[in-house]
């Protein structure tokens, strides 16, 4: 598809997964699917969660302590990039 045609394709349709065609979800969506992952002990949830709360994207508040935890959390359950992050805390 040329370029100009694909752009306003994807203008018009919001951006789409490129594996499975589905629209992306928004910021809001996003949360509530991370927040769904952690309660169920997902590291690789966890640390997401806590840049966002680093950064203060997708609606969340800019929390350290917040961040900080969760990255802890995730190094526990066995996130090695959360370890990684902490080290620069």
């Amino acid at each position: 598809m040329p370029w100009k045609m694909r752009h306003v394709w994807e203008r018009e349709n919001r951006s789409l997964c490129i594996l499975c065609r589905e629209p992306t979800p928004t910021s809001e969506e996003e949360v509530k699917q991370i927040k769904k992952q952690m309660e169920r002990g997902n590291a690789n949830a966890l640390h997401p969660m806590s840049g966002l709360y680093f950064n203060g994207t997708h609606g969340l508040p800019q929390d350290f302590a917040k961040a900080n935890e969760l990255c802890l959390r995730a190094g526990e359950l066995g996130c090695a990039k959360a370890y990684f992050n902490l080290g620069f805390a």
